[in-house]
């Protein structure tokens, strides 16, 4: 019978949409819970067709249902009940019309409320923001004008218009687009309650390429919570998410630096209740019309605007003739830059007069119509006041191909010692070269950076290379250290960096990740830069501790690309070890990525090196890998053997890792074998040693599979807990896969237990990641088994459509195990009697094909559903 809403209960006691979620929930459990796809088949048959995953977004409250939804909903779920089509007019809605009025009149009251309790809100929580720290609010000097203008046009726009607006500002190099713009943002931030943003796009940052629109949005997806592996890999799905993602929210967005408009229209948020600041030293005319665009070029600064910004930044001026503070600044054309600059200087030698400072400028600010040259004197006579410690760090900086630098950093390039590297850095950034992002990290400029490296040519032995070698010894010792945390299992050494700056801050494996994460720009950069100066050796260091980072956080293509470079690298130096490392890193990649061929041919060049070596743990290492992949291929009975192999070797060299590796892909094996007595026991076994060894990661994937042992012996109690544990455990350690696989374990285990809605949501939520990372040949599984518990409940259209997915999937890699499965599966949603000969003895060759790659039990379970008794034979 139908269960029909009761009164809303109101915020104080449950937050309204969850509640009417709820009700929408009651009426799909009494009448039958139909499943997604039945809900979407019931309301195409009404002419309105709502897809599983916009019920599932109103099911579990994420957005607000409309009243034709919640009509076709209540419509569908009579159907299911069995109240016949011509009959639905007679179904009474007026008490769902009613509670569907009060969710809207309670969701107007908060959004009437939110307004009001913005301020003492944001008190208390803040707002995501990710502008830069230096928002020159005490020092923003001028400008009245373009400020009041930009101000009022965003506060009246912004965040009440329909029409997203973008204010674009260009100008020359050093006119102050950027300062201006950061100034007005910090004014309207109030305004934009949902989060501030802050993008450079490097459209001119010399040495530093363009900020791709695909990298942009991955920054800012990120700080919406999308995982790196569940990023989407073109740029019109990260654009369309990105709008997905704002869309609804009010958000101010600062792009700085930009190209052209073709760089700033993929980036563009979905609400029109947002405003895009663009700087860029082009006019952007092309920018899309679904935007409406304000566009200002910004000149240099008046007169009297450039000696009241001079006068505050340095005040003794005051004491001097105004004569002399115009004689100077016309000598910088009232551009800012220089205008700071040179009072930096001015204010640092305090036995300079004003007179002093235009004599010693006059020298190198010949020709004030040239940009560059106006900055470049502005830039000389600030390096040329700088102690020669200050000199020599400035110019090294420059060396650093990456966007941010850290103390750390700079310390590996000038070698000095953290407290005077930092005291330096802090000198720096007060005469203005440097930009505080954080504590202890700093950027520079574009044009102070091209300005440093041209000084570095000068003054800098060998203009900087050797720095640039120091450096990637750091990031590569130190990412060695971390990648410790990461890799559990023992890997082949042959490295010849020094690790005496590598220990620092690298505690466990939250730190170590969290270091990565903070660094892989540089480390990729760093990368970029070795590879541009065929630094070979250097390129194989530092790719080398990255394999394991990489694999985890991905995204797995573009990791691939960079482990072919070690591998063409390792080439060149004609290092067998690094050679067959870089092969065997590669390798887990392209497995991982379902490129099983690709995967074996480099796995097997790697086993050839490390024999010729007479490598024992490189041998080892690549027979567990080889294993994983046969195994994943559905070639169970070769995967074992393999295996044998691999856990021998790893005990005869005492490789705990190593061991533990074999015996949990042993037990694997037993288990789909249907020997779950000798499965539990190398699984239990495999465990112990995780434990011992402190690895958690290792721990949760025995977890993992302990669980469906315990699942398949009835005990679901135990592997809820076990399943559940491994969960905790990855999600602490943020690695999706594991997620992914614990999630499909919970749902067959509560689809054993019969709770058959828990089992579906789980499996859903699993298939979404599997999707997301490109793990075809666990999506072809998953597949598999949706159709099984579809199948079990008869419902055969469903089943089938999962079945036909997974066998598309299973004949891509090709997986003969996942193909035979979803073949029998197909014929089973088809089968009603006793079929002909011929049908008999195919689909008895599937049968075997399962026997043959290792899949017993799942062979034997298939078989006790088939019309016939088929003749089982190992």
């Amino acid at each position: 019978m139908l269960a029909y809403p009761g009164k809303m209960v109101g915020r104080d006691e449950r937050e309204p949409l969850s509640q009417f979620a709820e009700q929408l929930r009651a009426l799909r459990n009494s009448s039958g819970a139909p499943s997604l796809r039945r809900l979407e088949r019931l309301t195409g048959s009404l002419g309105n067709r709502l897809a599983p995953s916009t019920i599932a977004e109103k099911l579990n409250g994420q957005s607000r249902p409309d009243w034709e939804f919640v009509k076709i909903y209540v419509w569908a779920c009579a159907l299911q009940d069995g109240v016949s089509p011509g009959s639905l007019h007679e179904v009474d809605l007026s008490e769902w019309k009613v509670a569907h009025q009060d969710l809207i009149q309670e969701l107007a009251n908060e959004r009437a409320g939110r307004r009001r309790a913005f301020e003492a809100e944001t008190e208390l929580v803040g707002q995501i923001s990710t502008m830069p720290a230096d928002a020159l609010a005490s020092t923003f000097t001028g400008r009245t004008k373009e400020i009041a203008s930009l101000v009022e046009q965003v506060s009246d726009r912004g965040g009440q218009g329909e029409t997203l607006m973008v204010y674009s500002i260009d100008g020359m190099p050093g006119v102050g687009k950027s300062s201006l713009v950061m100034y007005a943002a910090n004014l309207l931030t109030q305004d934009f309650p949902d989060g501030q943003f802050f993008l450079n796009l490097h459209a001119h940052t010399d040495g530093h390429p363009p900020l791709a629109p695909e990298s942009a949005l991955a920054s800012l997806l990120l700080l919406q919570g999308i995982g790196p592996r569940q990023m989407p890999q073109s740029l019109p799905d990260r654009s369309a998410l990105w709008r997905r993602c704002t869309t609804g929210k009010r958000i101010m967005l600062v792009l700085d630096n930009a190209s052209s408009s073709a760089t700033i229209s993929p980036l563009l948020p979905g609400s029109g209740r947002s405003v895009v600041l663009v700087t860029s030293r082009r006019r952007l005319t092309d920018l899309p019309a679904v935007a409406v665009t304000v566009m200002t070029t910004l000149n240099v600064m008046s007169q009297s605007e450039s000696e009241v910004m001079f006068m505050r930044l340095a005040p003794r001026a005051r004491t001097e003739s105004p004569l002399e503070v115009r004689k100077l600044l016309d000598m910088t054309g009232n551009l800012p830059l220089a205008n700071s600059l040179l009072a930096r200087v001015y204010e640092s030698h305090p036995t300079w007069d004003l007179k002093y400072l235009t004599q010693r400028a006059s020298v190198q600010m010949l020709d004030l119509r040239s940009e560059e040259q106006t900055v470049k004197a502005a830039f000389n006579l600030s390096y040329e006041a700088l102690p020669t410690a200050q000199k020599r760090l400035f110019c090294l900086l420059s060396t650093h191909p990456g966007s941010e630098i850290s103390v750390k950093a700079a310390c590996a390039l000038s070698g000095l010692a953290s407290t005077v590297a930092a005291e330096l850095l802090e000198d720096l950034w007060r005469n203005h070269l440097l930009i505080e992002l954080q504590p202890e990290r700093y950027a520079l400029h574009d044009l102070i950076r091209s300005y440093a490296r041209e000084r570095a040519a000068l003054d800098i032995e060998d203009g900087g290379r050797g720095a640039f070698k120091l450096l990637c010894n750091y990031y590569a010792s130190t990412a060695r250290t971390a990648d410790g945390q990461l890799t559990r299992r023992s890997r082949p050494g042959a490295q010849r960096i020094s690790p005496q700056r590598a220990s620092f801050d690298i505690l466990n494996r939250s730190t170590s990740l969290q270091w990565f994460r903070s660094e892989r720009a540089n480390l990729l950069a760093c990368v970029t830069e070795a590879l541009s100066r065929s630094m070979h050796m250097e390129i194989v260091e530092l790719i080398y501790p990255l394999a394991t980072f990489l694999r985890q956080d991905g995204p797995w293509p573009e990791a691939t690309e960079i482990m072919k470079s070690a591998v063409t690298s390792a080439r060149l130096v004609r290092n067998p070890i690094l050679l067959a490392n870089a092969l065997s890193d590669l390798a887990h990649l392209t497995y991982m990525s379902s490129q099983f061929a690709s995967s074996i041919e480099s796995l097997q060049e790697a086993q050839d090196i490390y024999t010729r070596e007479q490598h024992v743990q490189g041998r080892a290492n690549t027979l567990n890998d080889l294993g994983a992949v046969h195994y994943l291929m559905g070639q169970q009975l070769v995967a074992r053997k393999i295996f044998d192999e691999a856990l021998a070797l790893c005990r005869a060299i005492a490789d705990a890792h190593g061991e533990a590796d074999a015996l949990h892909y042993l037990g694997n094996i037993q288990w789909a074998q249907g020997n779950y007595i000798g499965a539990e026991q190398d699984l239990s076994t495999a465990l112990s040693i995780r434990r011992k060894l402190e690895d958690e990661n290792g721990e949760a994937n025995a977890l993992v599979t302990l669980g469906t042992i315990h699942r398949l012996q009835g005990r679901h109690s135990a592997a809820i807990t076990d399943l559940n544990t491994a969960l905790e455990l990855y999600r602490y350690y943020a690695a999706p896969q594991g997620v992914a696989n614990s999630l499909f374990g919970l749902g067959m285990t509560h689809r054993a237990e019969g709770d058959l809605a828990k089992a579906e949501s789980c499996y859903l939520e699993s298939l979404r990641i599997y999707r997301s990372r490109g793990d075809i040949a666990t999506q072809a599984e998953l597949q598999n088994e949706l159709g099984d518990m579809y199948l079990s409940q008869k419902d055969f259209n469903s089943a089938r459509e999962h079945h036909v997915h997974a066998l598309a999937l299973a004949r891509s890699l090709p997986n003969v195990a996942l193909e035979a499965h979803a073949k029998i599966s197909l014929f089973l949603c088809e089968a009603v009697s006793l079929p002909h000969a011929e049908r008999i003895d195919e689909v008895n060759g599937w049968l075997a094909d399962l026997y043959d790659a290792g899949a017993i039990q799942l062979a034997q379970n298939l078989a006790k559903q088939l019309p016939w008794t088929p003749i089982l034979e190992p």
